[in-house]
């Protein structure tokens, strides 16, 4: 069973997005937090952790959204990881039917659909030893039509949509400098050199920068023709950092070149793991390599900080050029470590009939924006 708790008894996790942390931020932009804890009850309980966060909304009368990012969490966060058995995966995607009834029961009785967003992550293999492109993807195919099948039985739906990343490259940054720089490829190591010699530096700054930060983040916006939240919401990322125990330490660096700001990135330090959020770049000068750099100066602080994982936090899943994120594919992999993949959200219909409008709703809305995509 499932019994409802103050976020205040919401105990730090694997994830920051189960945390206490994002229940705040996200609050503040309009989602209420709810926790809960399971009672022992049965083999199920075993798999899953204990407390778990759920972030809803109500999008339309009578219709409240449901949404646990980055969860359930498992007890043994690496038990897929390490086994590297889909199989296992699936079996976990069966149990959600009941946990997600009582969730829905323990959070409200408007919930009308449950979203699940696993963080299980499945070793894809190493992110420099690049498979041939169709292989790679049938094989990812393969594994999405397991996972669909599996949704399916178990009353599940996987509606495709993807709101944390899918996949990430992970770096294994207890190792030493010599050995990160030699999981990189070669183009890399040289584009380091290259932005320490042109006299690339790379500082860490406080959210007093933020803006200056921001008006990067905007100019990479139109370029690469994505979605970007309001400089308020950025610096909340920060303010609520601050403000709440437990939470991760976030720290905004910035790479210039005899003066000039040329690139800046966000990151997160939590329970382990430091996470690169955000990244931005100008126009200008980017021959330089100042991203290159960045990343470098994060993966050194996050081991001087006691991190044991690098997360470079979504890459898309596939590399071929014809995939318009592919220059971010072939950037993040670049400097090594390993790719792992997601199950992606799973949802759960607790009204069907209100959750096929839903659905309805949100696939027309994201056809609009990959057009828009497209004519930009």
């Amino acid at each position: 069973m499932l019994q409802r708790i103050a976020l205040e008894e919401l105990e730090p996790s694997e994830s920051f997005l189960q945390s206490r942390y994002w229940a705040e931020l996200k609050r503040r932009f309009g989602w209420s937090a709810c926790a809960v804890r399971a009672l022992p009850s049965g083999e199920r309980d075993a798999v899953f952790h204990d407390l778990h966060l759920a972030m809803t909304r109500r999008v339309a009368p009578g219709f409240t959204l449901a949404y646990v990012p980055h969860g359930p969490e498992l007890r043994s966060p690496t038990e897929i990881a390490e086994g590297g058995a889909l199989e296992r995966e699936l079996e976990l995607i069966t149990s959600l039917r009941e946990f997600g009834q009582e969730l829905a029961s323990a959070i409200d009785t408007s919930v009308a659909m449950l979203r699940f967003d696993p963080p299980w992550e499945l070793d894809i293999g190493a992110a420099t030893g690049r498979l041939d492109e169709a292989e790679a993807a049938q094989a990812g195919a393969a594994r999405d039509a397991a996972r669909r099948s599996a949704a399916r039985n178990a009353g599940l739906r996987a509606p495709g949509v993807e709101i944390q990343p899918r996949a990430t490259v992970l770096i294994d940054v207890t190792q030493d400098e010599e050995a990160l720089l030699a999981g990189m490829k070669s183009k890399w190591r040289y584009n380091l050199r290259l932005a320490a010699k042109r006299g690339v530096s790379v500082e860490s700054a406080g959210p007093g920068l933020l803006s200056r930060w921001y008006a990067l983040y905007r100019e990479t916006a139109a370029r690469d023709r994505i979605a970007i939240h309001s400089e308020q919401y950025y610096r909340a990322v920060f303010e609520v950092a601050a403000a709440t125990p437990d939470g991760p330490e976030i720290e905004l660096l910035l790479a210039y070149h005899e003066g000039e700001l040329l690139a800046g990135i966000v990151v997160g330090y939590y329970r382990g793991r430091a996470t690169y959020l955000y990244g931005a770049a100008s126009n200008r000068k980017r021959n330089l390599m100042p991203a290159y750099a960045l990343q470098w100066e994060a993966m050194q602080r996050a081991k001087a900080a006691g991190m044991r994982v690098y997360d470079l936090f979504g890459i898309p899943r596939t590399s071929s050029d014809r995939h318009r994120m592919q220059g971010l594919y072939r950037f993040k992999t670049g400097f090594g470590g390993r790719i792992v993949e997601r199950p992606g959200c799973l949802d759960l219909p607790i009204q069907p009939l209100r959750y096929r409008a839903f659905r309805a709703v949100e696939l027309a809305r994201d056809t609009r924006a990959r057009l828009r995509k497209r004519l930009r």
